[in-house]
């Protein structure tokens, strides 16, 4: 393609890219007003009401909505797209950035819900509604608690412990069906106890499902519009591109075609993987610096007791800094799959994940030969110390003693 070609498909991809961003910014704007006008009315229809019975039956189609949420726009699209990830498309999630919010913003819903199963615990004595209804929301009680529980394992796993949440994560493959057949439990069981409170078609019905949606409205608006709003528009790298162009600063078209190509990887996920790949270095370059002065100490003529301690230290330190290596690797690999990514983006990701395991596997090797090395050093003193004569005594003076 000539200069003036790739002028014209630049030109025409900006065009279009800023009829997106219109359209998305207008997306979120709408869902953010929609949000906070369900808010308004759930709020404004809730004080009207006083009555005690009313609000707690609010509460209990509050949580079906929740249940039926979870399996819509959770686990059913997981189970009938597998391996496609559904949630992260439909909520946005491109970047550790909108992973990091959107889990935030999600975990303080489940922290809503947890609190609104207390709350139908503890006044369920005062209600004094039917075992079923205690069974119905007892059970409600324990997967809230389940979720918050599995929330903040999430949460310290990922920070402290990753291995223990890769492991979770490899045992429970079947969780989506588990808890899809789990939440329509809940659905029916909530929806038989909540007849107990109001019939199923009445006026209060309504007045209390409105609420409950209007609610819902609001949770859902919010967590939409934080996917959108955190969307990292690829203009200004096109506008860039076209001004290159211009200016003949890139001739060759395979340049332009491959920048063209980089243009449509997030720029915040750029940033992310361009930052862990420095990091990567550095940890290969710690590593090798702490072994390479452990053997310089080791292959001293005759080291001295300090040097020793100093290889062992130096050693040590090595270690210490690989497993924090394969700790990042590992939180590195379980955001990977959590993101939606296009096909630029995946081969960035890929390309990460073998820089990972290349430079792992080469500092464990570098570790395994050091240790031998040192021990067959450690070894060879020992020996050498065994082997030394043994200090002569001084010869012993027999004392003469004066006769009388």
């Amino acid at each position: 393609m000539e200069k003036r070609d790739w002028l014209q498909f630049i030109s025409s991809h900006i065009k279009s890219q800023i009829s997106l961003d219109i359209t998305r910014k207008a997306q979120a704007w709408a869902l953010a007003l929609l949000g906070f006008f369900a808010l308004g009315s759930a709020l404004h229809a809730g004080a009207e009401v006083s009555s005690r019975p009313f609000l707690y039956g609010t509460k209990v189609l509050f949580l079906v909505l929740f249940h039926f949420v979870a399996i819509l726009a959770g686990y059913l699209p997981n189970i009938l797209q597998k391996g496609e990830k559904p949630a992260a498309r439909l909520l946005g999630v491109r970047d550790f950035t909108t992973l990091t919010a959107v889990s935030l913003v999600c975990g303080f819903y489940l922290l809503v819900n947890f609190s609104l199963s207390s709350q139908l615990v503890k006044d369920l004595e005062d209600m004094r509604l039917s075992n079923f209804f205690g069974f119905a929301v007892w059970l409600n009680y324990g997967v809230a608690l389940t979720y918050l529980l599995l929330g903040a394992f999430d949460l310290l796993s990922y920070s402290f412990f990753t291995q223990a949440l890769v492991k979770t994560v490899e045992k429970f493959k079947k969780w989506p069906q588990v808890m899809t057949g789990v939440h329509m439990v809940l659905i029916l069981s909530l929806g038989f106890a909540y007849t107990e409170l109001e019939p199923v078609g009445s006026a209060r019905f309504f007045e209390q499902l409105n609420i409950a949606g209007l609610f819902w409205t609001f949770i859902l608006s919010m967590v939409f519009f934080l996917g959108k709003l955190l969307y990292a528009s690829p203009l200004k790298t096109l506008t860039d591109l076209e001004l290159e162009v211009i200016s003949d600063r890139l001739h060759r078209g395979e340049d332009v075609l491959q920048r063209f190509k980089d243009a449509s990887i997030n720029r915040r996920l750029a940033f992310w993987i361009g930052r862990l790949s420095h990091h990567v270095a550095s940890r290969s370059h710690e590593i090798a610096e702490n072994t390479h002065e452990a053997v310089a100490l080791i292959d001293h003529e005759k080291p001295s007791e300090v040097d020793l301690r100093k290889v062992e230290d130096r050693y040590k330190k090595a270690e210490s800094i690989f497993k924090k290596f394969e700790r990042e690797n590992q939180k590195y690999l379980l955001a990977a799959t959590c993101f939606d990514l296009n096909e630029e983006e995946r081969d960035k990701i890929e390309k990460l994940r073998d820089l990972f395991s290349r430079e792992l596997r080469n500092a464990k090797i570098e570790l395994a030969s050091v240790r031998k090395r040192i021990d067959e050093r450690l070894l060879s003193i020992r020996n050498a110390q065994t082997q030394l004569p043994a200090p002569e005594q001084p010869a012993q003076q027999k004392l003469s003693l004066p006769q009388s």
